[in-house]
């Protein structure tokens, strides 16, 4: 072990949050590190860290994981938490137990990308993050010459200004992770992604194409208090513009098939020999029972009711062949009980044994009464013959006529 500057005692901190820097008078080789507190507020207690040569990023972009760290794994300059830090704690993230970064209203994060990412005018950023305000003006994603203006979240994903007419169909939900996605092509092309699915487009004419300024780039922070507090899971960005098969490769989405474009639509009700159901309420009690809480058809006398209130149940349809289906309609429970589904997923398949989700696990709003019936419109018709209806959000329990 050797002594940094032959000893020198070095100047510390005078409160418990702010971050003090010291740079050696000239950089040190070395590996291991040790800190010798010499004097103390109340007991020698500290937390630090160690400032390294930033290394040239890898491959034209930069992917950060928060493994514990505001570092690239693809080596560049790193994240600054330049309006307070959050904290690192594990949740469960899909189906797996993950590192997140927590964050409260206004500690966003910036990034002086331009060390690595030039001032190239494609580029594509993503952040993946679990909102916890949807309602009101959350932004997203800024840069220093865009003002005002951004990528915002009001209960859906959009582009600000307004006059941009740049909206995301899909309702955010509080609490829920999305991938959120936006591109820009060489020439000012702009696209919004949700999970991989492309949701909106256009060329708006603000802020030369929402042209990045590359040395100040920030992320869920807005000056004017419009932000919302989260767990953020990854930002990645790249010099480029990802086509659509490559953000719905990042998204980790496999679409189906793409169906036919059609000019008018038929309701096709399937009859009972051509449905199925992961269960139904009190299934294994009496049989005849089946009549009351298995009859998921659109115009029953009462509904398909789940044997249990959770994720995961589904109502899976037959159409009879692989066609174009372009999207389904939902009732809620008719007889006894005041009783619907408010959200679901759909999943198609075209022989029974590949499923894959319609519109990267859209999330679509459903019922708010027992018996309106209600249609959903997929944003791109798929072509399929079974479709497979997931509820997320019910009213009572999960019961629904498809």
């Amino acid at each position: 072990w050797r002594s940094v500057a032959c000893g020198r005692v070095f100047d510390a901190n005078v409160n418990r949050n702010t971050k003090v820097k010291n740079w050696f008078h000239e950089p040190v080789h070395g590996r291991y590190i040790r800190f010798y507190p010499l004097t103390w507020q109340g007991h020698p207690s500290m937390r630090a860290g160690v400032l390294v040569c930033e290394r040239p990023c890898v491959g034209g972009k930069l992917d950060f994981k928060f493994g514990m760290s505001f570092m690239s794994s693809s080596l560049g300059p790193a994240l600054e938490a330049s309006w307070g830090e959050g904290e690192y704690l594990e949740k469960q993230v899909g189906d797996k137990t993950r590192m997140v970064y927590n964050f409260r209203p206004g500690e966003g994060l910036q990034i002086d990308q331009g060390r690595c990412l030039k001032a190239s005018p494609a580029w594509t950023i993503l952040i993946d993050v679990a909102l916890t305000d949807t309602k009101g003006y959350r932004r997203l994603l800024g840069s220093q010459n865009w003002g005002d203006y951004g990528l915002y979240v009001n209960k859906y994903l959009m582009l600000i200004p307004k006059n941009s007419k740049m909206m995301c169909k899909e309702v955010i939900r509080p609490g829920k992770y999305y991938r959120y996605v936006m591109s820009r092509s060489a020439t000012g092309d702009v696209k919004l992604y949700i999970n991989g699915e492309l949701c909106a487009s256009g060329k708006p004419p603000y802020k030369n194409n929402f042209q990045l300024d590359p040395h100040n780039v920030m992320f869920l922070r807005d000056d004017s208090g419009e932000n919302s507090g989260g767990d953020l899971v990854n930002i990645r960005l790249w010099n480029k513009e990802l086509s659509a098969s490559d953000v719905e490769a990042v998204c980790q989405c496999t679409r189906p098939d793409k169906g036919e474009t059609c000019k008018n639509f038929v309701v096709y009700n399937a009859p009972y020999s051509k449905m199925h159901v992961s269960t139904y309420w009190q299934q294994h009690v009496k049989a005849d029972w089946k009549k009351w809480y298995n009859q998921g058809r659109i115009g029953s006398p009462s509904a398909w009711c789940a044997g249990k209130n959770r994720i995961g149940e589904y109502i899976q349809l037959d159409s009879g062949k692989v066609q174009t289906i372009s999207g389904v309609v939902t009732q809620g429970r008719r007889d006894r009980g005041q009783q619907w589904v408010t959200s679901y997923t759909v999943q198609v398949s075209s022989d029974g044994a590949d499923w894959r989700q319609v519109g990267c696990g859209r999330e679509f709003d459903a019922n708010s009464d027992r018996n309106t019936k209600v249609r959903k419109y997929f944003n791109t018709p798929v072509k399929a013959r079974y479709v497979r209806i997931y509820p997320h959000s019910w009213y009572w329990g999960p019961g629904l006529r498809a």
